[in-house]
């Protein structure tokens, strides 16, 4: 009997010990999911916060926050970050971009918006194509995110961009969304009027 007395306190300390690991486990990965939303949700109020300066300064005057981007380079990123998806669903990502191009944009707000852009081409086109492309058109620089999707829906598309079309407009730009039925969707986003250095010219 104290010999199965004993062995059984010992299969009791290690399921107590087991237990206890389990517990730890799912306390870590709470905290890390915890903290990862915690640094979701403060990139978001930072937005929002710059957007309501922007509704206080007035619509399209917002000063802009950072210095001159290579848009090459910055569409390139957010490629990058939808590659999963985009193989995940069969769509092909390619990009167009002239050389030279560069833009005095708020960084953050150009990632934000192209990635609802994008995003929102890849659902659209499953085992089709998405091209990125971005030219100087006058005064503007104009990224043109187009998809071949045949169910091309424009009223359905604006919708799911009034957020994305909100904010660029908040900072001076105009975004437009180009649906033809079985011929696929293409999606304009005009950056504000710069020289050809990328600079915003002086607002009188």
């Amino acid at each position: 009997m104290p010999m199965f007395v004993g062995h059984a306190w010992v299969e009791s300390r290690d399921s107590l010990w087991a237990i206890f690991g389990l517990l730890l486990l799912s306390a870590t990965v709470c905290c890390v999911i915890a903290t990862s939303g915690w640094q979701r949700r403060r990139n978001l109020a930072r937005l929002r916060q710059r957007a309501g300066q922007a509704q206080r300064v007035g619509l399209g005057q917002m000063p802009v926050a950072s210095g001159t981007i290579d848009v090459a380079a910055e569409l390139d990123a957010v490629l990058r970050q939808f590659e999963g998806r985009a193989a995940g669903q069969f769509t092909t990502l390619e990009i167009a971009v002239q050389a030279g191009l560069a833009a005095q944009v708020d960084a953050g707000v150009f990632r934000a918006v192209l990635s609802d852009l994008v995003g929102s081409a890849i659902a659209q086109a499953p085992c089709g194509r998405v091209l990125v492309s971005a030219a100087r058109t006058g005064n503007r620089l104009q990224i043109s995110v187009a998809d071949d999707g045949a169910q091309a829906d424009g009223p359905r598309r604006q919708a799911i961009l009034r957020e994305a079309e909100r904010l660029s407009a908040q900072y001076g730009g105009i975004m437009c969304v180009d649906a033809r039925p079985s011929e696929g969707t293409i999606v304009r986003y005009l950056l504000p009027p710069q020289d050809a250095h990328g600079a915003i010219p002086c607002r009188g």
